[in-house]
């Protein structure tokens, strides 16, 4: 739930569509919204810190901004609302669902993930052949003693640890064409304002997704 929330933001801030009527940007802001309020209510914390992050810098591709000083405006502008949304909904959610957003909880959140990599790597590193071959797949859940969760919540150290440092060079040159053929598209793109907003929703939601 909180993942399609995140999506929905995205493409409600980023996309301009094939029109751009008042009617439309009204239905863009209620996804934004309804998207950070199902964020919310299903307590998905990094889905919704990551959405506002990738929204904020992919929306100088998706809206040609003339200025520094306009980028920095919108970028501003986009990061006060978040923090407005972030203030007012949890009034709005049960004590359970809100508990999850105070300062303590994010910590807590933080330091959990923060032991999942350090437990999975500390076995990796001693193991010369999982270098290689890796530890195998979903080998986290047999390592951690931080939690029963069965992945680490880090891409990147659960393909390094798990299938080793061949499937993470194949991954980092997998990104690389991807990041390549953005930036192709960009300059062929950069007259086009619905195309770059379309672009720029695109590679937001790549990156939101991994």
């Amino acid at each position: 739930m909180g993942e399609l929330a995140g999506c929905v933001m995205i493409v409600g801030a980023l996309w301009r569509g094939t029109r751009g009527t008042a009617a439309f940007v009204v239905i863009r802001v209620i996804a934004v919204i309804a998207g950070a309020v199902l964020c919310f209510q299903s307590g998905s914390r990094g889905q919704i810190i990551f959405a506002v992050l990738i929204t904020v810098a992919l929306y100088p591709v998706a809206v040609r901004l003339k200025s520094v000083g306009v980028s920095l405006g919108s970028a501003i502008a986009l990061l006060s609302v978040s923090s407005v949304l972030y203030w007012i909904v949890p009034q709005l959610l049960g004590f359970q669902e809100a508990s999850r957003w105070d300062a303590g909880s994010l910590e807590g959140g933080v330091s959990v993930r923060f032991q999942n990599v350090l437990d999975i790597m500390t076995v990796f590193a001693v193991s010369p052949v999982a270098w290689m071959l890796g530890l195998g797949f979903n080998a986290f859940a047999g390592i951690t003693t931080a939690s029963s969760e069965p992945y680490s919540h880090v891409l990147f150290v659960d393909v390094l640890a798990e299938q080793g440092i061949p499937a993470f060079l194949i991954l980092s040159w997998f990104l690389w064409v991807v990041l390549r053929d953005f930036r192709w598209l960009l300059r062929e793109f950069r007259d086009s304002p619905r195309d770059r907003s379309s672009l720029a929703s695109l590679f937001a939601l790549f990156i939101y997704e991994l």
